[in-house]
């Protein structure tokens, strides 16, 4: 058996061999064939030569860690009884029979650990495997490294979510593998990047911006089109980038979406190896800008014709990427971000997802909005309205506790920072009145909408719209408590300064109209019948 390292790859232009030359010509200097100062590509080929051509016998080569397929043109030994093992990143329908070497199911992870490790229960065990992605050779190292450090299950998953995996995955004495994964890791993804500078280096530049992009992404992936956006050198060369990212089988297909590519993704530990290097360097900035520029031309790009296609599919990824970026823990590095471009995003996000009948699903927008509006400062107007749009997104999921905490607490800032008479804070309060509609609190409903009828008469008149609307939300309410000549009373004179200001045809004409309409018949149903009516 002969083991060689096909790293790294040949470069015919620049006259640099190939990891397999080199190691077919080092076995052939071992084995005593061809002249041991010819090239090496001369002693590779005698080697070829002696292989190809010799008796029958039980033979194995093993060509590790090929990069590129032509490195093989010439030097793929097929003597008898030989046996050829390649192991590679890339797609391998051009090199023989393939034979995936994928990573573990769940069952098989905590199967594992569970044998390795007697004291870990089937939760923590499933948690584990979670973090490390189900990778086996994470998996064994982080069984030896909780072992030798003497952690129970609980205090080493804190320490493997709260710190890099360089500390806490470990090689230990008698692994089966030779290096720590973490830097196996970062050596397949940094060898591919540096392949790609040798042929072009603004290329190189662009997929690492891209694998960047990747990392602060959902794991089961993206669109691929969605990384066709990254850099300033245009779609194209963004798209070959990617290709020899995938080509490389760094980057990995990760199933279909409806003709757009596909989705593409990076295993959950490579994920966070590219991820942890880029906070070491400085780049998480760079890279956010451009995740957040991606998901823009993204949501400006969803086509909403069919409410339940492509365009709605858009919005939950784009929500599901933003959640995820809110979950990292990237340290300050967001302070180097354009905040108020990532505000802008969230908040373009929330408004999309309730036009498209999601608001309810916003509500896991809560993290990366708390991130933004504590770089923007609790008073800054953009942060005021991500916390109003998050009580909106609670108020739709039905979490009315959570959504009228965050509206009281919302309103109490705009009071202070804007005052009583600013239009926002009429708006705000008659959201915190709603939300208490909602949730059957009509007393204290009634008594904010009743307040905000009268300011809003006294700051913008009696023939603002936001007037009419406001008597006509404060008789909704009476309507509810049951106070139907109140209610009735109001409508009736709502109607009448809405058809002189607004006119018979404007919405809210019609919606006052139907509400008295409503009011009236109710009121009529409840009313006994005359004497002469009975019997």
């Amino acid at each position: 058996m002969a083991w060689i390292d096909a790293s790294p790859a040949g470069d015919p232009v620049a006259g640099r061999p190939s990891g397999v030359e080199v190691g077919l010509a080092e076995l052939a200097g071992e084995l005593g064939i061809g002249d041991p100062s010819d090239p090496s590509a001369r002693r590779a080929r005698s080697l070829m030569d002696r292989l190809n051509s010799g008796g029958a016998a039980d033979r194995l080569i093993v060509l590790d860690n090929l990069e590129r397929a032509d490195d093989l043109a010439g030097l793929r030994p097929r003597g008898r009884g030989l046996r050829v093992i390649v192991t590679t990143n890339l797609p391998g329908g051009a090199l023989g029979e393939s034979i995936p070497v994928g990573v573990f199911t769940r069952d098989q992870s905590v199967g594992f650990l569970r044998q390795r490790l007697a004291r870990i229960s089937e939760g923590d065990a499933s948690a584990m495997a979670g973090v490390l992605g189900d990778l086996p050779v994470a998996l064994s190292q982080a069984a030896s490294t909780m072992e030798a450090m003497g952690w129970e299950p609980g205090e080493y998953m804190g320490c493997l979510e709260g710190r890099p995996l360089e500390e806490v995955v470990e090689r230990w004495d008698g692994d089966g593998y030779p290096h720590e994964v973490w830097r196996a890791l970062r050596l397949g993804y940094q060898t591919a990047l540096e392949a790609l500078g040798r042929r072009d280096e603004d290329l190189a530049r662009l997929a690492r911006l891209q694998l960047g992009m990747l990392s602060m992404m959902p794991h089961r992936g993206v669109p691929r089109d969605w990384l066709h956006r990254a850099g300033g050198g245009g779609p194209d060369a963004a798209r070959r980038s990617l290709a020899l990212l995938l080509e490389r089988g760094v980057v990995l297909r990760a199933g279909d979406d409806a003709g757009r590519g596909g989705i593409v993704s990076l295993h959950r530990l490579q994920s966070r190896v590219v991820r942890e290097d880029a906070v070491r360097e400085g780049a998480v900035g760079g890279i956010v800008e451009a995740v957040v520029r991606a998901l823009e031309s993204a949501l400006d790009g969803a086509d909403m014709s069919d409410p339940g296609g492509a365009g709605r599919r858009t919005i939950v990824m784009v929500i599901e990427s933003l959640s995820f970026l809110g979950d990292l823990d990237l340290g300050a590095d967001l302070g180097d971000v354009d905040v108020e471009g990532l505000c802008g995003l969230v908040l373009l996000a929330g408004r999309r997802a309730d036009e498209a009948g999601l608001g309810s699903f916003a509500v896991s927008l809560e993290r990366i909005v708390d991130r933004v509006a504590s770089l923007l400062g609790p008073d800054h107007p953009s942060a005021l309205a991500l916390r109003n749009n998050l009580a909106y997104a609670y108020e739709s999921a039905g979490r009315l506790d959570e959504a009228i905490a965050l509206f009281e607490q919302v309103l109490e800032d705009r009071l202070r920072v804007l005052g009583p008479d600013h239009p926002d804070t009429l708006t705000w309060r008659n959201n915190l009145a709603y939300a208490y509609e909602s949730a059957g609190r009509l007393d204290e409903a009634i008594a904010l909408l009743e307040q905000n009828l009268k300011e809003s008469l006294r700051v913008l008149g009696p023939d603002h719209p936001d007037t009419l609307t406001s008597r006509n939300n404060l008789a909704t309410a009476y309507q509810s408590a049951g106070r139907l000549d109140e209610a009735i009373a109001l409508l009736e004179q709502n109607l009448k300064e809405s058809l002189r200001v607004l006119g018979p045809e404007h919405p809210l004409t019609k919606r006052v109209a139907e509400n008295l309409a409503i009011c009236r018949r109710v009121r009529d149903e409840r009313q006994p019948p005359p004497p002469d009516a009975v019997g």
